[in-house]
């Protein structure tokens, strides 16, 4: 920039002219506002991993129990693309540690809701609970439910990780509710209840 030029601004900026400090302080407010806003948005993402997978399509959730059976989640979303909608399966993830002292709290919601279920419109829609462990073993996963009773499918091998990732999850226990359409509808950070899941499906 010529001398004439710089004179120019200056006189633009009433003889003021801004310091090298004063520039970098304006661009970094102007990356925190834009941060912010991020944050605002609900759909915070870091590393490629959406952390508000809420109104998005489930991702895949693949593996093996300690019972040793399989669960593919595509499998039970194909089902539910074949049959009425009455008959279509609503899919609770409850991702959890044995060594979790909230997966502890709220273990007999989880047997109640497997259990009972839950009735909307005088029928019982058809659910289906499904365990992803968080840094666990399957031994410890096997004592803690044969102390504290449950019988739902409870990952403990296969892409489990990889679930964890895809789903944003920080902590055990995270719950997440995927609507038949395949549409995750709820996440649950922390020990819920029997009605925290009941009250978000309907058949």
């Amino acid at each position: 920039m010529t001398e004439h030029a710089v004179d120019e601004v200056d006189e633009r900026l009433g003889g003021r002219r801004l310091s090298g400090l004063q520039i970098t302080a304006a661009l970094t407010a102007i990356v925190l506002v834009g941060f912010v806003l991020l944050l605002a948005s609900g759909k915070v993402q870091r590393n490629g991993v959406n952390f508000d997978v809420v109104g998005s399509p489930a991702p895949p959730v693949r593996g093996v129990s300690y019972q040793g059976t399989s669960f593919d989640l595509e499998d039970v979303l194909a089902r539910n693309r074949t049959v009425p909608a009455e008959e279509q399966t609503w899919v609770v993830l409850n991702f959890f540690g044995s060594w979790c002292a909230e997966c502890v709290v709220e273990h007999p919601a989880l047997v109640e809701f497997d259990t009972e279920g839950v009735t909307s419109d005088g029928r019982r829609c058809s659910t289906q609970l499904v365990g992803v462990t968080f840094d666990d073993s399957p031994e410890n996963v096997r004592t803690f439910f044969e102390v504290r009773g449950g019988d739902w499918p409870v990952l403990v091998s296969g892409e489990i990780s990889a679930a964890v990732v895809r789903y944003g999850v920080t902590a055990a226990p995270e719950t997440i509710v995927i609507a038949p359409s395949g549409i995750v509808v709820e996440k649950f950070a922390g020990a819920i209840t029997y009605a925290d899941l009941a009250d978000r499906i309907s058949c």
